[in-house]
């Protein structure tokens, strides 16, 4: 199985004053000045893209990145001796002078970059690109669905192109619980037909990359089927019903081909998705080369509580595809109706759960390979096709049904919420191995069961609360190797300062799941010999509330803020820092402070630092939203109105409008144990 922790969080603030953001962080995870792992990662891909065809494994002069302004973007590819060909939702492609693998030569040994850019690989849908086969589509015999429980007609057992995929994942029974109220899903595809009868979407839905003009398929039908699955409207008499039928879907138009289609494209449709701060993105698609900045993208989807599913392919074999081998990625294979492994689908220990994939109903576009209706009018088109395609919205549209079963995951924001989703599909699956020719998949995703898993809230009695104000029954974050972090007792509503919740916080029951961090009256301690990266649960149990704060023990860090380097007479380098950083001009009225990343609209040069001394050039790690921190303004700007907060999600405050003219002290404090600050002082004008 591929990188699927098991965290739990269940997210809120409590003070006005008080922020708090979470991911786990180790010593290895920085971000380099000029790092040597740069050029030996461009000279390995360049000797990979010398076996590769150009024009047909991937677009010959051109790479791609991730860059935060179009500033950085077009500095990073004058690096490679390139210019800045697209910027888009983050997304970066440069187009070089010389072929791709020239280009990456030259920037490894004549150059410093900053980063590696990645070939633009091609992509494939993966769905079989054939007609359904009479056995495939013929399946009178599936049937085990009560027709009473809904008057769709492809949801009758007796029509030839019954939805049986319903039957082995227990949709119905899922239903009884949910239908994917509250959950937001993005489909990654081909688009949509906005006015289809069985499955609609409006202008905002609708979305696409910036080379398109609309978000409307009329030739491919891929998408159109993939968002069909999850989001086919359910007792409408028309077509059949979708996994997830009343979730907000999003359908991400990223290609108009069934093959031949760019990475880039699809990783600037997975930013436009995250921008949507949807739940789940579902991807049907991929290629078997693995690309840096597509894991970037997928690990900031896993840290902001996105879960992402792809296909795992079409080729019957063990090699991995992309971005469903990526970590953080639940890799889908499918079964036929028979329950065999479909003999298309990849297989291996990086898949990580079947689906039926083979026979799928849903909506499509009329006159083309699969399509089951007569009709000529996109508007009631349907096929029955088949591939890992088909298997992975229905693993998503489960998804989904997992997240609206518990508005707290909805509003969760953190990777917790991933794993708490992850964990429930994976370990509800029927155990049955599912098998072709010498090779097998254990585990057919269960509707039901995954939703059973989740609990329908969390404690409404207490709360725990950590030191930064953060509350939740469920909470995570960091803690320092010999540092102590600090968790209360509160109300649902984050409040602590009473007799009775003080008393609560002796009287709870304070276990430790590590020998290496004790924990006693809500003071959590970790040895200093503890194991950087290993995870530890605390858990409080109070008048019948099971209370949980996980965390990742990390290298403490030993200082914040600005810095300069000075060459040591060893020849390696130290820091200079200065934990306060000044403005040099002043800033306008109406200035949005961002509160989760504090550099990315104050000062870059905000630093966190693991170490001082380093024998090669320094490694820094930027302020941002991979750490969690408490802020605070000065009493004077609070009780003057200097300071609005902008809430989002329950209450939590994302940013801080600067109103009047002045002098703004802004103090932040990471939160590990360490308990590093860093001050802004700035003049508004």
């Amino acid at each position: 199985m591929k990188k699927h922790s098991k965290k739990l969080l269940s997210l809120f603030l409590a003070a006005a004053l008080t922020v708090t953001f979470s991911m786990p962080v180790s010593a290895e995870e920085g971000t380099a000045l000029f790092d040597d792992s740069v050029a030996a990662e461009l000279e390995s891909v360049a000797a990979e893209l010398d076996s590769l065809e150009p024009g047909t494994d991937y677009v010959d002069k051109e790479g791609v990145f991730i860059a935060d302004t179009r500033e950085d973007a077009e500095r990073i590819a004058a690096q490679y001796n390139g210019t800045l060909k697209s910027y888009n939702h983050r997304i970066a492609v440069v187009q070089f002078k010389e072929s791709t693998v020239d280009a990456f030569m030259a920037a490894a040994h004549g150059g410093s970059p900053e980063v590696p850019v990645n070939p633009n690989y091609i992509y494939q849908t993966m769905d079989v690109k054939s007609d359904v086969s009479v056995s495939d589509s013929n399946i009178f015999s599936m049937g085990h669905l009560d027709s009473t429980l809904t008057n769709d007609p492809y949801a009758n057992s007796a029509d030839p192109h019954y939805q049986y995929f319903h039957d082995k994942i227990n949709t119905l029974k899922a239903h009884e619980t949910t239908t994917g109220e509250g959950a937001k899903i993005a489909v990654i595809d081909s688009g949509c037909t906005p006015d289809h009868e069985d499955s609609a979407f409006d202008d905002e839905h609708s979305l696409y990359i910036d080379s398109f003009s609309s978000g409307t398929d009329t030739t491919v039908g891929h998408g159109i089927h993939c968002t069909g699955i999850i989001h086919e409207k359910k007792g409408n008499s028309l077509g059949g019903f979708g996994v997830a039928p009343d979730a907000e879907i999003y359908s991400v138009k990223a290609f108009n081909t069934s093959s031949g289609f760019s990475m880039s494209a699809v990783e600037e449709a997975f930013s436009i998705a995250m921008e949507k701060n949807v739940n789940v993105i579902s991807m049907s698609l991929g290629g078997p080369r693995y690309s840096s900045s597509f894991q970037q993208l997928i690990n900031e989807a896993y840290d902001r509580g996105i879960m992402t599913v792809a296909a795992s392919g079409n080729d019957n074999t063990s090699t991995k595809a992309y971005p469903a081998a990526y970590d953080h990625v639940l890799a889908v294979a499918a079964t036929d109706k028979n329950d065999n492994l479909a003999d298309y689908s990849n297989y291996g220990d990086w898949v990580d759960i079947a689906a039926p994939g083979t026979a799928i109903t849903a909506t499509y576009l009329p006159g083309i390979p699969g399509s089951i209706t007569g009709s000529t009018s996109n508007q009631n088109a349907y096929g029955c096709i088949k591939g890992t395609s088909m298997a992975t919205p229905i693993v998503a549209g489960v998804a989904a049904l997992c997240y609206s079963v518990n508005p707290d995951l909805l509003d969760m924001g953190k990777s917790y919420a991933v794993d708490y989703v992850t964990d429930a599909i994976l370990n509800t699956t029927d155990g049955i191995e599912y098998s072709y020719q010498d090779h097998s998949i254990t585990g057919l995703v269960q509707a039901d069961k995954a939703v059973e898993k989740i609990p329908k809230s969390f404690s409404k009695t207490y709360t725990l609360v950590d030191e930064a104000g953060n509350y939740g029954a469920i909470l995570g974050g960091d803690i320092a190797q010999g540092k102590k972090v600090k968790l209360k007792i509160g109300d649902p509503k984050g409040n602590t300062n009473t007799k009775e919740l003080k008393k609560a916080l002796k009287d709870a029951k304070w276990t430790s799941s590590s020998s290496s961090v004790t924990v006693k009256n809500g003071v959590v301690k970790c040895d200093k010999k503890a194991v950087i990266g290993s995870e530890v649960t605390i858990t409080a149990e109070i008048e019948g509330d099971t209370l949980q704060c996980k965390y990742t023990i990390t290298k403490p860090l030993v200082a914040a803020g600005s810095y300069t380097t000075v060459s040591n007479k060893k020849g390696g380098y130290k820091l200079k820092i200065k934990s306060t950083i000044k403005f040099d001009s002043a800033v306008k009225c109406g200035t949005e402070v961002d509160l989760i990343s504090p550099n990315s609209n104050l000062n870059s040069n905000a630093c966190l630092f693991f170490d001082k001394k380093y024998t090669t050039e320094p490694v820094w790690y930027s302020a941002d939203s991979a750490f969690k921190y408490s802020v605070t303004f000065s009493k004077k700007d609070i009780s003057k109105g200097n300071v609005t907060f902008v809430n989002n999600k329950k209450g939590r405050p994302v940013k801080a409008i600067l109103n009047n003219p002045g002098k703004y002290t802004i103090k932040f404090k990471t939160i590990d144990g360490s308990n590093k600050t860093f001050t802004y002082k700035l003049e508004v004008a």
